[in-house]
């Protein structure tokens, strides 16, 4: 993986590139998590069919709040199972880490939608990786968490990513789904609030493929 790995914390209004509260009034440690300059500042892709749209109608928006979300169009013939968004940062010992993500899935019937967490050596080498549970078929935009997720020994880094598995081929409608206001914060092991509530993940060797894959920017 191709990343910076230090936390953006100079202050930038138009990709949103600053140590904001979350929902829980948590430090959200996450840059751009929003996509609100209409741009992928921040993240890395892999996968085709990745864009920030500002679309809406009367049946729904592209974006689960502000004018921006993430989009990732599944296209008939597509050969990509993993598709996937990513932002790695360093991570503390001592520290539980929570996320969530907001994931609408349209025409998904072939696939599903996660958010996941990566642990990753100083080599970048997969330690230990958590699932939220799935969004799929048509589904409104839908909050998927991972709560208190303690970093293994000798983890050095924490990949935050949203997923796209195509479970099947593709059909002539495509599939699409949406990614917005993605949140992650840490508190210290001492004060954990909530259970964890993330879903033990695919066999290391299901997800070896997203795990290995180069990580290409987006613009």
């Amino acid at each position: 993986m191709r990343t910076g790995l230090a936390i953006r914390i100079a202050t930038c209004a138009l990709i949103g590139v600053v140590l904001s509260s979350t929902a829980r009034g948590q430090t959200q440690l996450l840059s751009n998590a929003g996509f609100e300059a209409g741009a992928f500042g921040g993240w890395e892709t892999f996968g085709p069919g990745w864009r920030t749209s500002s679309y809406s109608n009367e049946t729904g928006s592209d974006a689960h709040s502000g004018t921006f979300g993430a989009v990732d169009d599944v296209k008939e013939g597509d050969k990509d199972e993993w598709r996937g968004i990513s932002q790695v940062l360093p991570v503390k010992h001592g520290m539980l880490y929570s996320g969530s993500v907001w994931i609408r899935a349209f025409k998904g019937q072939d696939g599903e939608a996660m958010l996941e967490f990566q642990f990753l050596d100083k080599d970048k080498n997969v330690m230990e990786f958590k699932q939220s549970e799935a969004v799929s078929g048509d589904q409104a935009y839908t909050q998927v968490e991972i709560k208190n997720a303690e970093p293994p020994k000798h983890a050095e880094l924490l990949a935050i990513r949203g997923i796209v598995h195509m479970t099947k081929q593709p059909g002539k409608e495509g599939n699409y789904f949406l990614f917005d206001d993605f949140e992650l914060s840490a508190v210290s092991k001492g004060i954990k609030s909530d259970t964890d509530n993330g879903r033990k993940g695919h066999t290391p060797a299901d997800r070896a493929k997203p795990h290995h894959q180069p990580l290409t920017t987006t613009p």
